[in-house]
């Protein structure tokens, strides 16, 4: 399993329940706005530094468009 920080597991288990929720994922500044409700500091970019950690990690994968820019929204879990 991944090691995971307080922070991306909570992120983590953020995504995956909007995801259930919503048939989509969040946006860097909801995950962001989630995370500060628990009276931590978090700004939108630290939303993005999670879901690029989540991604290198390998737990979820965003997808591209043609250029290589990151569709908003279009997160998903990988199951492997």
């Amino acid at each position: 399993m991944h090691k995971l920080t307080a922070k991306q597991a909570k992120a983590f288990s953020f995504i995956k329940s909007f995801i259930t929720r919503k048939g989509h994922g969040p946006t860097a500044r909801e995950l962001a706005e989630y995370l500060a409700k628990d009276g931590q500091k978090v700004y939108k970019n630290n939303g993005q530094s999670l879901i690029l950690a989540l991604e290198r990690k390998g737990l979820i994968r965003r997808k591209l468009d043609p250029d290589g820019n990151a569709i908003p929204r279009e997160i998903s879990i990988n199951t492997n």
